[in-house]
């Protein structure tokens, strides 16, 4: 099959009705390919303590890393930690995913995403939820923040193939009202995650988005840190569906491969709701997924995709 590498060129009228397309949303995203962290909001809890500065924030060749010095006081203020957030923009539904380059540094680390954090966070006042990877006990797991304060909510998951200190991963949490899911996976093959975890809860409808390091051993008298890369975020809308059309007049559908918040569905008809998962013949491609429909057939079939945990 030759495909044309354009949306659209040459659509016949069957394969536009044979399609629906949504396009992009609110978003924030950063590479740090312009070598600073514009926009971002350092968050260091320990420096409030009046020693110093006890987290770092720099972009190095591109990417983001994060620190924590050693907590001065473990048991009365808590471990190393460090956060940065983006307080620009508040979201209730969102998708928001970040890679994580390399291992990172500490005794027992764990890493991650923050999300609807309420605002005025700092030493013993941050709130939201947080999506973190423990390397040490090579699982992912989904917390409520009470006042930096941790409440399990969704359990620990294991990876599986366990995690490699010598890998990259990426790291996606959705939210949708009550419900809140995450995922990892490895950076050499997106096709598939190797954990996913996710849990209902209510307490916090809306807040800002960011990463966390966070001092994880037993007596939290570690340094912390993790570099961070292609950092994304939206309003649950997802990315544009592209069609590409064949000579032979067969469609196949593209969309991001950084676009794992969102399940591909179909529909036979427009006129009800029953949006039924593509579970087969979804394949990674040179930087995106593709799905090869055929021929569009009479009568159509509609697709998109739609935010995971969505109603």
């Amino acid at each position: 099959m030759k495909s044309n590498p354009a949306p659209f060129p040459g659509m016949t009228l069957a394969a536009i009705l044979t399609l629906g397309l949504l396009t992009d949303g609110v978003a924030q995203n950063d590479d740090f390919n312009d070598g600073n962290d514009n926009g971002w909001s350092h968050n260091d809890p320990l420096g409030e303590l009046g020693l110093g500065a006890f987290a770092s924030f720099s972009v190095i060749n591109g990417q983001y890393r994060i620190a924590g010095a050693m907590s001065p006081n473990p048991g009365g203020a808590g471990p190393a930690r460090a956060a940065s957030l983006r307080q620009d923009a508040f979201y209730s539904t969102f998708c928001v995913s970040v890679d994580i380059i390399g291992e990172p540094g500490g005794l027992d680390p764990a890493i991650g995403l923050l999300a609807r954090i309420q605002p005025n966070p700092g030493l013993g006042a941050t709130d939201g939820y947080a999506l973190t990877l423990t390397t040490k006990d090579n699982d992912i797991q989904i917390t409520r923040v009470d006042n930096e304060g941790v409440v399990e909510l969704s359990g620990s998951v294991k990876l599986s193939p366990p995690y490699d200190p010598s890998h990259s991963y990426r790291l996606v949490l959705v939210g949708s009202g009550d419900y809140l899911e995450g995922a990892i996976y490895d950076l050499a093959d997106l096709s598939l995650p190797v954990a996913v975890t996710s849990t209902f809860d209510g307490t916090h409808a809306f807040g800002t988005l960011g990463l966390v390091v966070f001092d994880n051993s037993t007596d939290g008298a570690s340094t912390v840190s993790a570099v961070f890369d292609n950092y994304r975020a939206n309003d649950g809308s997802p990315p544009p569906l592209e069609i590409l059309l064949s000579e032979d007049s067969e469609v196949t559908l593209r969309w991001p491969d950084h676009a794992q918040c969102f399940v591909l569905q179909e529909n036979s008809s427009l006129l009800t709701n029953q949006w039924i998962p593509v579970n087969s013949g979804i394949f990674h491609v040179n930087g995106s997924f593709q799905h090869f429909v055929g021929v569009p057939q009479i009568p159509a079939s509609f697709f998109r995709l739609a935010l995971r945990g969505a109603p």
